[in-house]
């Protein structure tokens, strides 16, 4: 059982009391030389594997990458739109974002005869079709027949024949 004690200046000199281990308070803190610590870092070590590639290595690897793409899609092509050319256009599209941050995209497309994923993925996943125009309220819909000028035109023939009713009446109501 760990007793608890307040400290005072005799119990920090005293041993720490605990049922697993009694020691010191000098020997619980392990503490490393202070030369010991300033020792330099070690660097990352040289291995075969991780190796730093220059910017035209980059290129051509990537390049290679963007063909090998163009020829399994150009496989896949003769068969039916599927998940799986979706997947390799997504691959195209991605490897060809890379590259055109590195080359031009007149001079990737030349490296796959002017082939563009953007462009096939359109022709054989085509976008649905867009509903015209925005979905109308139904009080937008009333305000619609307002746009007729047929429905002016009577608008305003009940409007004069209003006025020359008027017109009449008021004459009459007048004494000569």
């Amino acid at each position: 059982m760990l007793q608890i004690k307040k400290k005072t200046a005799e119990a920090t000199s005293s041993p720490i009391t605990n049922d697993s281990q009694n020691k010191t308070r000098e020997e619980a803190m392990d503490l490393d030389d202070p030369l010991t610590s300033l020792e330099d870092t070690p660097k990352r070590p040289n291995s075969p594997e991780i190796v730093v590639l220059s910017k035209k290595e980059k290129i051509r690897l990537l390049i290679k990458e963007h063909v090998a793409i163009w020829t399994r899609f150009e496989k896949e092509k003769s068969s039916v739109a599927t998940n799986e050319l979706r997947q390799i256009l997504h691959q195209a599209q991605d490897s060809q974002k890379v590259l055109q941050r590195m080359i031009t995209k007149e001079e990737l497309e030349g490296y796959v005869k002017g082939w563009n994923p953007w462009t096939a993925k359109r022709e054989l996943f085509p976008p649905p079709p867009k509903k015209e125009g925005k979905k109308r309220s139904s009080t937008s819909k009333r305000a619609q027949q307002y746009d007729d000028p047929r429905v002016w035109a009577d608008v305003f023939e009940i409007g004069q024949a209003w006025r020359a009713a008027y017109n009449q009446r008021s004459r009459k109501a007048l004494p000569h």
